[in-house]
């Protein structure tokens, strides 16, 4: 059984995200021997930041002026006037930028991230870089940690179909086709899984299943993430979903994903998958109750086939998981609040000895710079006694009148007993470096 586990654009281009890891070890652990995984995030995001990829922009970029000159509809929107003046702007700046690209990307994997300015102009060049690349799409905009598809709401489950099809507004129909479709293809896994855990990755994330099943129907495409997580009982009423999708994966998805593997290789008796939402013969189906993990119990993550020199930081920076859940899970942004409605236990958390074991781990596989602790407490933090660097998130509650609770995140790093205020991760590796 070939296993490949996809992570869609966009996140923070600083280091990876731990789904992927996590199902991997945890995969690897039970005797999946082939199991790949690939941020295609900041594989595009790499691609994209370089001048040969320019080149080939300039002349869509080009031909996209001479066309929208030959014939444009209206003032305002795609095809319009509004967007021939957006294409002519990144034309004037084209040369600028394709003079600095690469070095700005270069600089914020080298010392020069240190230098609070450098860092700024360089963040603020890729910026304006995708912005460039943006207009071809207009009035699609892609930034470093984010999509915005023009008028398309990732709420709508009419936008969501228009939008994975849009060749016009939706940049990542061509990206994936030139650059993640062949390798994926001639991989030929059994099953493809997807995370998708922001916003920005929804309709990314759509497109890429839709371009999988259309490019070859055989493979089984598995969706999971926080976001569907939120999404249970919209997914029985989106039958369209499971045109692009074989199953999602709700919830946490270690022994869910691992049982589906088992399933695909045995009687394909879906209904004994935990967590896991299907259609089998026309009915939607939820796989209940939902299955928690005992955190305790799991691998730690398995980054084997992480590109960690492409993220956009000096330092290697991976995350580690000390808990899942939050005690306080009563947030209405948060999907915590999910988890909690459906009767899935919302808080457990790691042992000391394993937090250590889990840090020691990475230390012993050469993933030694820095650690990004996640975990909504401040006092579970350890000293492993070998000098790696480590930051973390600490939340805890301020208290009000009655039910006026206010709750408020701040990240911090510790040396001793110093702690850090709320800052982005180039404050937090400029302080760790000091250490």
């Amino acid at each position: 059984m070939k296993v490949s586990l996809l992570f869609p654009p966009t996140w923070h281009p600083s280091q990876p995200y731990l789904s992927l890891p996590s199902l991997t070890g945890f995969l690897t652990q039970a005797g999946v021997k082939n199991v790949s995984q690939r941020d295609l995030g900041i594989e595009l995001l790499d691609k994209v930041l370089t001048q040969s990829f320019a080149h080939g922009l300039y002349q869509q970029l080009v031909d996209k002026q001479q066309g929208l000159e030959r014939e444009r509809t209206g003032e305002r929107g795609p095809g319009s006037a509004e967007q021939l003046a957006r294409v002519i702007e990144s034309l004037d700046r084209f040369p600028y930028l394709f003079e600095r690209i690469e070095l700005a990307k270069e600089t914020l994997r080298g010392e020069g991230f240190y230098d609070i300015e450098a860092y700024r102009n360089s963040l603020f060049l890729i910026d304006k870089w995708l912005e460039v690349l943006s207009s071809l799409y207009f009035p699609t905009r892609m930034t470093v940690v984010d999509n915005q598809f023009g008028d398309y709401s990732i709420y709508s489950s009419k936008d969501l179909i228009k939008a994975i099809r849009d060749e016009g507004q939706n940049p990542y129909i061509s990206l994936f086709r030139e650059h993640v479709l062949p390798s994926l293809l001639t991989d030929r896994p059994d099953l493809v899984g997807v995370s998708i855990t922001a916003t920005s990755q929804i309709i990314p994330g759509l497109t890429l299943c839709r371009l999988i099943k259309e490019h070859a129907p055989e493979l089984h495409v598995t969706v999971g993430g926080s976001i569907f997580t939120r999404l249970v009982d919209n997914l029985r009423r989106c039958p369209w979903l499971f045109d692009l999708v074989d199953d999602f994966v709700v919830f946490e998805g270690e022994t869910a994903l691992l049982e589906l593997v088992n399933q695909m290789d045995g009687k394909r008796d879906f209904s004994k998958v935990p967590n896991l939402i299907y259609r089998q013969n026309g009915k939607i189906t939820v796989n209940q109750p939902f299955y928690s993990e005992n955190i305790n119990q799991l691998t730690a993550p398995n980054y084997d086939g992480f590109p960690l020199d492409l993220y956009l930081s000096p330092e290697p920076v991976l995350p580690v998981q000390f808990s899942r859940g939050c005690y306080y899970k009563d947030c209405a942004f948060c999907a915590q609040s999910s988890h909690h409605q459906t009767g899935v236990p919302t808080y457990d958390l790691k042992s000391e000895d394993f937090m250590v074991d889990d840090a020691t781990a990475r230390r012993a596989a050469g993933e030694e710079s820095n650690l990004h602790i996640l975990a909504p407490f401040a006092g579970a933090v350890f000293t492993g006694g070998w000098g790696t660097r480590y930051a973390g998130l600490a939340g805890w509650l301020h208290g009000g009148a009655g039910p006026q609770k206010q709750r408020r995140n701040q990240q911090y790093s510790q040396r001793g007993k110093t702690h850090i205020p709320r800052t982005r991760l180039h404050t937090i590796l400029l302080l760790l470096k000091t250490f």
